[in-house]
């Protein structure tokens, strides 16, 4: 990406660059990237500001300028919501970057090495495979290349005959790089049978076909091959190759890309994430992590947006007799249930909304509004707004106070902390201890 790059932490405010209007004051801007909320431009005190949203990522507003989202929690961090989350991000395949390596590879992630990988092989194949000249031998009565003297008279002197020893030169594919890309293909194979994408399946199978002539190099001797260990010895018509190599290796090696940094051997369209929605699915599946490692059986971590034996959705009214009861099904989707299984069929439920706001005091009235209307709709002991801490002594458990039966508490998580696994303990110890409180 060539165009002009301005960093911006993740919903922080800049000044509207002057690559984004036109002399018109018309927004100079792809249509699809206006089409997300990747940000917004307003007016503050009669100037034009530029704000960016909950997204992280390098953003190409236009040819000439990028706007690089930066998040406001360490990058190893979020690297670990987007990898317990599994949340997949959104990709601009057409807008290329560079990535830095990262040990985290979240299943998203991993798709799209698989696809961007393909893809290079694809340019590879386009653009003409390596071939490097073989000496190559053999004997007959029609000689090619060089005649090797000494052999011939030798061969002859044992065995008679007419036939001579010759050698010669030849270009062949089956080179360190090439086996290389072949022994990455036949290790991703079972992922590709498993998916029901079946593009991206035809697509494998046309990138296996490119190497046919190429031998499996099982014992992965191409490991040792200079161009191999050191793309940059790649040829320079046969450039191509350096990215195929760069990626080859990075999923042989089972590492992914680092999500923020700018700088790396990786090349790929823009990786965007949604820290909301990722924040969101990483509480979740923190939780649900904990309580399967919990030794108390009785609980169970459910997903509010699914129904279902597996999911916490539910109508968000009950029935009522009342003669004008309009009888529409409205659903209540608290982000996570936890549900306490006790004796006689009887459970305790504690609902929890995922809010990725800073926060400073007291959550927004809205959010309360919401997190009260589940409580009340579940009939919870608890209800609990789980939100990042703005700093490292404002997290814990706040009590907002009680309505009717319902106790309603705002958690917030450091997602600031060098030990984000510790904070994950501590944010299910709370949860559970607040089941055992209500009781």
């Amino acid at each position: 990406m060539n165009s002009k790059v301005i960093r911006v932490k993740e919903y922080g405010e800049i000044e509207v660059p002057e690559d984004f209007i036109s002399s018109s004051g018309r927004l100079i801007a792809y249509s699809d990237v206006l089409n997300k909320d990747f940000f917004s431009v307003r007016f503050k005190k009669g100037v034009p500001v530029f704000q960016a949203g909950g997204y992280v990522g390098i953003v190409p507003v236009n040819e000439a300028l990028s706007i690089e989202i930066v998040p406001k929690v360490p990058i190893a961090n979020l690297e670990r919501i987007v990898l317990l989350g599994n949340n997949a991000p959104l990709k601009l395949r057409t807008f290329r970057r560079s990535y830095g390596v990262s040990h985290y590879v979240p299943a998203s992630i991993a798709d799209f090495l698989i696809e961007s990988f393909l893809g290079a092989l694809e340019e590879v194949h386009e653009h003409g495979m390596l071939r490097l000249y073989d000496r190559r031998e053999g004997s007959g009565l029609f000689p090619r290349g060089r005649i090797e003297i000494n052999r011939t008279v030798r061969i002859r002197g044992n065995s008679g005959g007419q036939r001579v020893t010759y050698s010669w030169s030849e270009r062949h594919p089956n080179n360190g790089p090439n086996r290389l890309f072949k022994y990455v293909l036949r290790s991703i194979r079972p992922y590709i049978e498993a998916s029901r994408n079946r593009p991206l399946r035809n697509q494998f199978d046309i990138c296996l076909s490119f190497f046919d002539q190429v031998t499996d190099d099982r014992d992965r001797e191409f490991l040792s091959d200079p161009m191999v260990a050191d793309p940059a010895k790649i040829p320079s018509t046969k450039d191509l190759y350096i990215q195929a190599i760069s990626l080859a290796k990075l999923i042989l090696r089972g590492h992914g890309v680092s999500l923020a940094e700018n700088i790396g051997p990786i090349s790929m369209g823009s990786i965007i994430v949604n820290v909301d929605e990722a924040f969101e699915y990483y509480v979740l599946a923190a939780l649900r992590r904990q309580c399967g490692e919990d030794s108390q059986t009785n609980l169970h971590v459910l997903d509010g947006n699914k129904g279902g034996g597996q999911g916490g959705m539910k109508y968000l009214f009950d029935e009522s007799t009342h003669p004008s009861f309009i009888n529409k099904r409205i659903d209540a989707k608290p982000d996570i249930v936890i549900r306490a299984s006790l004796p006689n069929n009887e459970h305790k439920i504690l609902v929890i909304d995922v809010k990725y706001k800073v926060l400073e005091n007291v959550a927004d009235r809205a959010d309360l509004n919401q997190i009260i209307a589940y409580g009340a709709s579940y009939k919870a002991k608890c209800g609990v707004l789980v939100l990042p801490a703005a700093a490292a002594e404002q997290r814990g458990l706040k009590c907002l106070g009680l309505i009717g039966q319902t106790t309603f508490f705002q958690y917030a998580m450091n997602l600031n902390a060098a030990d984000l696994a510790a904070e994950e303990d501590l944010l299910w110890n709370t949860m559970t201890k607040l089941l055992e409180m209500s009781a």
